[in-house]
């Protein structure tokens, strides 16, 4: 089983790897790490080690030619705003506090779950909408 990344820090395309494993109980969260910068992408609760592992040459360009399908040049996409690249001081309200906190503690349940069953999904929607909530308070102070 392997799975396909591209890392957000650097442009590396690169596969996951699970080595052995498969044995009952002993399942820990292990990290997905860019085999380029080190930059963690994604964890998986599993009983494998986990390695990773660049994709190059024709491999890459057949993956890559699969992932875009030609689409027309579209003239009416806006500008992004620009990047941020000095530090930036918010104040949270009391809003943003309680969106923060909440956040935090369904971060907290998520880590701490295997992430399958029921539980696992219920666990994922709330870290999404907790998150959700938390960028929106977020950048409702920094405009």
């Amino acid at each position: 089983m392997s799975d396909v990344y591209t890392c957000p820090k650097c442009p590396t395309l690169f596969e996951s790897i699970y080595l052995s494993g498969n044995f009952p109980g002993g399942k820990e969260r292990e990290d997905i790490d860019c085999p380029n910068c080190g930059h963690t992408v994604d964890t998986d609760v599993t009983s494998a080690v986990v390695s990773t592992r660049e994709i190059t040459g024709e491999r890459k360009a057949a993956y890559l030619a699969k992932q875009q399908p030609a689409a027309p040049a579209r003239t009416d996409i806006r500008t992004p705003p620009p990047m941020l690249d000095s530090p930036l001081t918010i104040t949270l309200d009391a809003e943003a506090m309680a969106s923060l906190n909440g956040y935090r503690q369904a971060y907290h349940a998520w880590s701490m779950h295997p992430g399958t069953g029921p539980k696992g999904a219920q666990l994922n929607l709330e870290l999404a909408e907790t998150a959700a909530a938390l960028a929106k308070a977020l950048a409702r102070l920094a405009q």
